[in-house]
């Protein structure tokens, strides 16, 4: 692998990073091979980076059995999702202030979407929200509850997406898009992954939201599609605000409470309307 001479600028008290290599293309008993010679023939220091959840079952019992001889300490690095999010929400002040603070004020229902996904991956996280912010930039005012759900379904799709361990999110948004999905497919995997979700956040996941698949997998513009909701969903009578109060947060209660406070101290013959479309 090196001159005969051994004349090697490798040589001696060198730190060596070997960095995805799950992804790595050389056999891991080759691979290994490699690693040992720099470790005893010319003393290097050897840091392997990699996710071993990642290989398949007779490339892992191989890598075990090479672990096990060659590597002498194994550390597990842990995900810190509520530093990240703060990083990931900085950045997001350079895209669009309004979507950073949007962004902000949902935190929980963020990082439990992503938890939820079981998927640690910290970067596809950034990705989704990053694109949302892009998205979130064009979009009209109200309509903050269907916001919230754009934004946890960036979430959720973006982390099915890059999981390849997970369901075959491809066939779940074709089923959803066709009408074909059964409670015995990969749909029914999906629900039971976000149920915990969808009762706190009041959200709905994944049914109905083939757009923002497209959005993120393609790169397909769904501003236009968005922005005719939030228009539906203003535009609806006061009192369907209500149709759901038991699931309704506080916040979202008073505020809908306040929009029908500003109707009816309006002259009166509003308040017989009210009366009249409630009954």
């Amino acid at each position: 692998m090196f001159p005969a001479n051994e004349d090697v600028s490798i040589k001696g008290e060198k730190v060596i990073v070997l960095d995805d290599i799950e992804r790595c293309k050389i056999p891991t008993a080759e691979l290994f091979g490699f690693i040992d010679l720099l470790l005893h023939k010319y003393q290097c220091k050897i840091i392997i980076i990699g996710d071993e959840t990642k290989y398949d079952k007779e490339e892992k019992n191989i890598y075990d059995q090479y672990k096990e001889k060659i590597i002498g300490q194994t550390l597990v690095v842990q995900k810190d999702s509520n530093a990240a999010f703060e990083a990931f929400t900085k950045e997001l002040e350079g895209i669009s202030k309004s979507a950073a603070t949007f962004v902000k004020k949902n935190r929980e229902c963020v990082l439990d979407t992503f938890n939820a996904s079981s998927y640690s991956n910290l970067r596809s996280l950034k990705q989704s929200l990053h694109q949302f912010a892009f998205l979130y930039a064009h979009l009209k005012e109200g309509a903050e509850d269907y916001k919230r759900e754009v934004l946890a379904n960036y979430v959720a799709v973006s982390m099915e997406l890059h999981n390849d361990q997970t369901i075959d999110i491809d066939k779940v948004t074709k089923g959803l898009r066709l009408g074909f999905l059964s409670k015995n497919d990969e749909f029914s995997h999906l629900q039971s992954k976000y149920q915990f979700v969808e009762g706190k956040h009041h959200v709905k996941l994944f049914a109905g939201y083939n757009g923002i698949y497209q959005a993120l997998k393609d790169g397909v513009d769904i501003t236009n599609d968005v922005n005719a909701e939030i228009d539906r969903r203003n535009n609806k009578p006061l009192y369907e605000s209500y149709k759901r109060y038991y699931q309704m947060s506080n916040s979202d209660f008073t505020c809908s409470t306040k929009k029908v406070h500003d109707y009816l101290v309006s002259p009166i013959e509003r308040l017989y309307d009210y009366i009249v479309t409630l009954y």
